[in-house]
């Protein structure tokens, strides 16, 4: 299957359809480093100049792995390279040795968070794909539960001073590949990702492993 780039105005479509924001609006994106995050920082970069917006991008700095540092970095330099505003925040202090990812999980989006509503930004983006979206859907169908659990990964979720969207759950993690190919923005692979003792990994090797028509 040949999957194409996604231009901007096929990202200004769906997010039209999702949410309506106010003249000139401060958008923040939260940015990993891989190819998902940094497609939509990519697309977004275009979006609010559409928008006479403004853009920050929010890397988070978890200090468990040595790379870490020099990872951010990278994204910082992509950032600075296309003059957007880029602040690294670091989760600082001693990490607890059991459901570390859990809790790395949870400290990055308080940092994040804690930092829009510093500085007053109402939307964060995030770049969860099609993929994720698959993924979380299997997880969830092998607990027991009940129907609700199966929506899997929510368009928005809002609170009083913040909404997280996610343009991209209906592109699959492809498309977001070639968008950062075409528009040539480099990107970093997680070695995390490819590691069978989080169930996540597991889940994805698993739905390698079915038919289109399965999917």
């Amino acid at each position: 299957m040949t999957y194409e780039p996604i231009f901007l105005d096929e990202f200004n479509e769906v997010i039209q359809k999702i949410a309506l924001f106010e003249d000139n609006p401060h958008v923040a994106v939260a940015v990993s480093g891989g190819a998902d995050s940094i497609a939509l920082m990519c697309l977004l970069n275009q979006w609010v100049k559409l928008k006479s917006g403004k853009l920050t991008v929010l890397i988070v700095d978890h200090q468990i792995r040595r790379e870490s540092k020099n990872e951010c970095k990278f994204v910082k330099k992509i950032a600075d390279r296309k003059k957007i505003d880029c602040t690294i925040l670091t989760w600082s202090g001693k990490k607890p040795k059991s459901k570390l990812m859990e809790l790395a999980r949870k400290k990055r989006y308080e940092l994040i968070l804690n930092y829009c509503k510093k500085y007053k930004i109402l939307h964060l983006m995030i770049g969860h794909h099609f993929d994720d979206k698959l993924e979380t859907f299997y997880m969830r169908s092998l607990r027991n539960g009940n129907i609700i659990g199966l929506s899997s990964i929510p368009w928005i979720r809002e609170d009083s001073s913040l909404r997280i969207i996610r343009p991209f759950l209906n592109f699959p993690k492809e498309r977001l590949i070639q968008t950062c190919k075409y528009f040539d923005y480099k990107w970093l692979d997680d070695p995390s990702n490819k590691n069978e003792k989080y169930e996540r990994v597991r889940v994805r090797n698993e739905i390698k492993k079915l038919s289109e028509n399965e999917i």
